[in-house]
């Protein structure tokens, strides 16, 4: 049986970071994920390998020849990835950005003529996807950027600020689910939402901090989703502004307060840092940094 790949490299980052969970935010895994091949490498080793002190985990001896080869074989990959990815590129005029479904719809668009407008020959190839794999894919220098809307925690990943926008809390105009101009947290709480959850996870993180069990909710795929249902009347949603600003200024919905500061969306493109990035993808990253792509290029 020959050694497995996807466990090295499991065992590697977390013995190079001293955690299982900083090595699973580098892979774009779930903790779980990199503990599991760590055991699987050393049941196949037939030796132990990490020994956990409190928050952090220390290599054994056997462990710590293993890292040192391992460092040399993931830094010869890493090298040969790259000049591999430079060469595709330098044979192509093509940037590919990766996002989900939203970005996708209200945000990319603008942004390809805004990268057109910076440089008119180069291509714009789109890849769609859950942010978790599309983050997993540019790590792998199968992407050029992410646009996402969370802030990246690796601390490879750089990123060009775009805009940020505010969540809010829409429901339909006169709807009989809400009968204030603005909710407490607690009456938050007793309105039907529709949840989005899988792309926004903003919106789970702010129901966790303000510790806010919905009464009911029932699960959106997209805002696009959403939005029918809204109308319907079937409750109300916490979605960006941007993806309900047509129907805002037509009437059809209504922008409800909440008394406490809802959380905004930063969204950015983020690119690996590490990487050799070829002369024209160097100009294209000054030449967003320098133009300023806002909010109000949506409108």
């Amino acid at each position: 049986m020959r050694v497995n790949l996807n466990q090295l490299r499991c065992f590697y980052f977390a013995a190079k970071l001293g955690s299982v969970s900083k090595a699973a935010e580098t892979l774009f895994v779930t903790p779980s994920a990199v503990s599991m091949q760590i055991k699987k490498l050393e049941k196949w080793l037939d030796v132990r390998l990490m020994i956990r002190e409190g928050n952090t985990i220390k290599m054994t001896r056997e462990a710590k020849s293993i890292f040192a080869q391992t460092q040399a074989v993931f830094g010869e990959i890493d090298t040969l990835e790259t000049q591999i990815q430079e060469l595709k590129r330098s044979h192509k005029n093509e940037v590919t950005i990766g996002c989900h479904s939203i970005p996708a719809k209200y945000i990319l668009p603008k942004l390809m003529d805004h990268i057109q407008r910076i440089n008119p020959t180069l291509r714009v190839k789109m890849v769609l996807g859950s942010v978790g794999k599309l983050m997993l894919r540019l790590h792998e220098n199968e992407l050029d950027f992410v646009l996402t809307g969370l802030i990246p925690s690796c601390v490879k990943i750089s990123t060009i600020p775009l805009f940020s926008d505010e969540l809010l809390l829409v429901a339909k105009t006169g709807s009989r689910h809400v009968h204030k101009t603005s909710l407490s947290i607690q009456e938050l709480a007793t309105l039907p939402l529709l949840l989005q959850r899988e792309e926004m996870p903003l919106v789970d993180r702010f129901l966790n901090e303000a510790n806010i069990i919905p009464k009911s909710a029932m699960d959106g795929v997209s805002a696009d989703v959403i939005k029918p249902l809204l109308k319907k009347d079937m409750g109300g949603a916490l979605l960006l502004r941007f993806t309900v600003q047509e129907e805002l200024d037509s009437g059809l919905l209504q922008s409800v307060a909440v008394k406490a500061p809802l959380p905004q969306a930063h969204f950015s493109l983020a690119y690996i840092k590490e990487h050799c990035i070829s002369e024209q993808l160097r100009g294209l990253i000054n030449g967003l940094k320098a133009s300023h792509f806002s909010r109000e290029n949506l409108l």
